[in-house]
């Protein structure tokens, strides 16, 4: 009877297991319509970070320049996570508000479209 039980249990187990790896991670973007990074990224990058004296050519204290595609998505996975406001990374932008969680989720869906060009 114990053997039963423990058998029974063992399989809800990894039931529950089973259906918890579908289950998307909590940064993981919602993506519904493709993200242009001329219309969008771009847009965000340059009103929040490639200003004057942060990530332009003219500042060389910030480490990292995002004027061009190219820039911007080299420098991908660093830029979603400083938006993000993860631990271990500076959160950016500096000395302004956190992107809106529809900012950073487009930022997201752009990355994992494949940081296109478009």
């Amino acid at each position: 009877m114990i053997r039963i039980h423990v058998t029974l249990a063992l399989a809800i187990g990894l039931l529950t297991l089973a259906c918890k790896k579908d289950e998307p991670t909590p940064d993981a973007p919602v993506c519904s319509t493709q993200v242009s990074y001329a219309s969008d990224i771009a847009t965000l990058i340059s009103t929040s970070c490639a200003t004057s004296g942060c990530h332009n050519a003219g500042s060389s204290s910030a480490g990292f320049v995002f004027e061009n595609h190219s820039q911007v998505s080299d420098n991908a996975t660093i830029i979603l996570s400083v938006i993000r406001h993860e631990s271990g990374f500076q959160a950016m932008p500096q000395g302004a508000p956190k992107w809106s969680d529809e900012q950073i989720n487009n930022f997201a869906c752009w990355v994992e479209q494949g940081k296109l060009n478009n």
